[in-house]
């Protein structure tokens, strides 16, 4: 079966900083909860953005998402606070959509 999210990693946080894909959309994603076992984790969907206008366009559009919100990888704070959920023993299991666009592409082959 075709499975169109990936965990998101560590390392690429900085692959995203390094194709100037600054900005992420975290929210929750309810069709990777209900394929995954683990109930005591919140399951986020991670989106990037190489303009805060377009990450905030697309938070926006959430309304009734209490865990939407957007990082800025260039933040010291935001992306600790990223390394932190990224962590086995967080209460967050965060993943990626794979063919969102190109640079998801491009990242996919330099982790490969």
């Amino acid at each position: 079966m075709f499975q169109p999210y990936s965990p998101f990693e560590f390392r690429e946080i900085d692959l995203l900083r390094k194709t100037k894909r600054r900005f992420v959309v975290l929210q929750t994603c309810d069709l990777l909860i209900e394929s995954k076992h683990d109930n005591k984790k919140l399951y986020l969907m991670l989106t990037d953005y190489d303009a805060l206008a377009n990450a905030r366009g697309h938070k926006n559009s959430i309304t009734n998402d209490k865990h939407a919100i957007i990082f800025d990888l260039e933040n010291d704070s935001h992306r600790n606070k990223l390394t932190e959920m990224l962590y086995p023993d967080s209460k967050y299991f965060i993943y990626r959509s794979t063919i969102a666009n190109g640079t998801s592409s491009r990242i996919q082959h330099e982790l490969v």
